[in-house]
């Protein structure tokens, strides 16, 4: 017989968080859930691919943003991973473009 540990998750960790958040936000108890975004773009050593940012993004990478207004793009929310990942596979899409473009930025960046 297993325990109860062992069925646990971390998924199941992951959701349970969210659901308290969310009870918490409609409790009125916080304002806002933070929100997440996933960089899709070219990897650096400052920006790796898949990294999730929560609560907004850092300073260095808002400055590049400033910089490569095509990098701002490649910041989604994680739920919209698999629609971007097909739309930067199209080489005819404007999401392939814009990767394109950053992937120039980031090259003369390093």
């Amino acid at each position: 017989m297993s325990s109860i540990k062992e069925k646990v998750t971390k998924a199941d960790a992951e959701q349970v968080g969210e659901t308290i958040v969310e009870a918490a936000v409609n409790a009125g108890k916080v304002k806002n859930k933070p929100e997440k975004f996933m960089y899709v773009g070219p990897p650096t050593k400052t920006l790796p691919k898949y990294v999730v940012y929560e609560g907004g993004l850092p300073q260095h990478v808002q400055e590049h943003i400033k910089a490569c207004s095509a990098l701002g793009t490649l910041f989604i929310k994680p739920s919209e991973l698999t629609n971007k990942q097909l739309l930067l596979a199209d080489s005819s899409s404007v999401d392939s473009m814009l990767y394109k473009k950053a992937e120039e930025y980031l090259s003369e960046v390093k």
